[in-house]
């Protein structure tokens, strides 16, 4: 498993500093905001992605009939706010469009209830 900036642009040293709590992976650059990915463990993975209009596309595949939530905060230590509680169908994917994220900086992870 690869981990991307969202932002790539040159030079900005994206890995040059990393840390790892759990499933929670914090990297960060000499130029570039910190980029913090959840799920690296055996559990579901969250893949988070722009979506041109200034809101994100969040996507996880975990195990069918699995109870997952969606989670929002403002820092990586919390306090963290429920977007979205789906039951994984027989695929095992979930889906959820963030159309107005907050100003600034917002962490997300899946979690199950």
């Amino acid at each position: 498993m690869g981990l991307i900036a969202s932002n790539t642009g040159g030079y900005d040293e994206f890995g040059s500093s990393a840390t790892v709590s759990g499933d929670t992976v914090v990297v960060g650059g000499i130029a570039e905001t910190a980029g913090v990915f959840t799920g690296v463990g055996n559990g579901p993975r969250l893949a988070v992605a722009r979506d041109g209009s200034g809101g994100y596309l969040l996507g996880i595949t975990g195990a069918p009939d699995i109870t997952y939530r969606m989670q929002r905060a403002p820092s990586v230590t919390g306090p963290w706010s429920d977007l979205v509680t789906n039951v994984a169908p027989a695929s095992g994917r979930i889906e959820y469009h963030e159309i107005s994220p907050p100003p600034g900086a917002a962490f997300y992870r899946t979690a199950q209830p």
